[in-house]
């Protein structure tokens, strides 16, 4: 996990996935075959890559993480916490492209949050 700052994953989501804004978190898979938390098959792996103890990689910015917390009345840590979350999921193939994957996925990250101890 990489903690950066708007700037930085403003470059990163322009060039990966040509969005030219900033955002709170990035995912970037290792392993292409993951679906709900599954690894279905092996295929997708970086040159290099030989074993599964790394998944993938999480950006977060720090700026957007501070000016979301003020946003949604939370703590700093729990907004940082559900972003890391967040990012970890995306990694496991979880994704919030339709209403059904969204619930799933924001109900999964509600469950892991809700068993770790902030503040």
């Amino acid at each position: 996990m990489y903690l950066v700052d708007n700037e930085e994953i403003k470059k990163l989501n322009s060039e990966f996935l040509n969005n030219n804004y900033e955002t709170d978190v990035l995912s970037f898979n290792f392993y292409e075959g993951w679906k709900d938390g599954e690894l279905l098959e092996e295929k997708g792996l970086f040159p290099g890559e030989d074993s599964k103890k790394e998944i993938g990689e999480i950006y977060i910015s720090i700026p957007k993480i501070e000016k979301q917390s003020l946003e949604n009345g939370v703590s700093f840590s729990k907004e940082l916490s559900t972003m890391a979350i967040h990012g970890a999921l995306h990694l496991l193939g979880y994704n919030h492209e339709d209403i059904l994957e969204e619930k799933i996925m924001f109900s999964k990250t509600d469950e892991i949050l809700k068993s770790i101890i902030l503040e």
